[in-house]
């Protein structure tokens, strides 16, 4: 009974869940995309790992508290993705979400619609935007986490 009480416990759920915004934590996605990968290879599900982060940040920082930036953020994330779409907090203003894609249009109209519904959620003063800027990943063989992470960090840095 004793095992059964310690796995339920609510600290065993924060090893996978960020405390602030509520939503998968890196260690939370690292597990996930292993065990997407391996699904990719065995029944070629299309996986996209989708990497976002705030731009300006300091500037906001400035105008609101970190906490209510991220909060708000993750909130209209899970908001208008899907019920398939799993959503993480990494650290720093990154977030990311796997989402299934079938082709690079599915990837651009999400993308296009994470603009539509971030873009403007902050409406402190006209000189002040929340600029996303993104990096996209689709899974390959023999792949891994931190090839995936990768690809799309370098496709979020050479994006401008």
């Amino acid at each position: 009974m004793e095992f059964l009480d310690v796995i339920f416990t609510d600290n065993d759920t924060e090893c996978f869940t960020d405390k602030i915004t509520g939503l998968n934590n890196k260690t939370g996605m690292k597990y996930l995309l292993d065990n997407f990968i391996k699904q990719y290879e065995r029944y070629e599900d299309n996986w996209v790992l989708i990497l976002l982060t705030i731009e300006n940040k300091n500037k906001w920082d400035q105008k609101l508290k970190k906490d209510v930036i991220l909060q708000t953020v993750a909130q209209k994330l899970s908001s208008f993705c899907r019920k398939s779409d799993t959503i993480f907090y990494l650290y720093d203003y990154y977030f990311s979400i796997l989402t299934r894609a079938f082709s690079q249009n599915n990837v651009d109209e999400f993308i296009i619609r994470i603009e539509n519904n971030l873009g403007n959620i902050f409406k402190i003063s006209n000189d002040v935007s929340l600029d996303l800027r993104y990096g996209i990943a689709f899974m390959r063989y023999n792949d891994s986490v931190e090839s995936m992470l990768k690809r799309a960090f370098y496709s979020m840095m050479s994006v401008k």
